[in-house]
């Protein structure tokens, strides 16, 4: 990882990881939603649905360790490792939109990583599917940084 190896020194990401020497603060969350192509059954129907019924569906997913991946997996509890097909798994949100659009699956994303998409109608939410909230932290890689980002919050 290179903010590990000194090379970056302030960096924006979902959960530090554990076991480091990295000085980390909440700068806010995001939505997650269920997305699917706006053809699909799903996005036909008018109440919301349940994980059950989610999962009865192909899942898309992030890679394990991804921090939308550890919000698919909370959400659906025990279901998520009892689907009757493992979730595809890509390691970008552009291949998961992509996958989505083809018709291979639904997933959940962050609503900022596929604005454009919505806003065009080339995904949907699938009816009144729940919306997750995901924290975001600016992660900080040196006391210098953590020093002067303390201090402009303080003028």
């Amino acid at each position: 990882m290179q903010c590990l190896e000194e090379d970056i020194d302030i960096d924006i990401i979902g959960t530090p990881p554990e076991d480091t020497n990295i000085q980390s603060e909440v700068i806010g969350t995001h939505r997650l939603i269920f997305l699917a192509y706006p053809n699909h059954r799903l996005c036909q129907l008018d109440r919301e649905l349940t994980p059950k019924e989610l999962i009865k569906h192909q899942l898309i997913a992030r890679e394990v360790g991804s921090d939308t991946r550890l919000a698919m997996a909370a959400y659906f509890g025990a279901l998520f490792h009892q689907a009757t097909r493992p979730p595809i798994v890509l390691d970008t949100n552009e291949g998961i939109k992509q996958s989505i659009l083809a018709g291979m699956g639904i997933s959940l994303l962050s609503d900022a990583t596929c604005e454009l998409e919505l806003k065009h109608g080339l995904l949907k939410r699938p009816c009144r599917s729940k919306a997750l909230r995901s924290i975001v932290s600016g992660t900080l890689f040196d006391w210098p940084t953590l020093n002067a980002i303390q201090l402009s919050k303080d003028f």
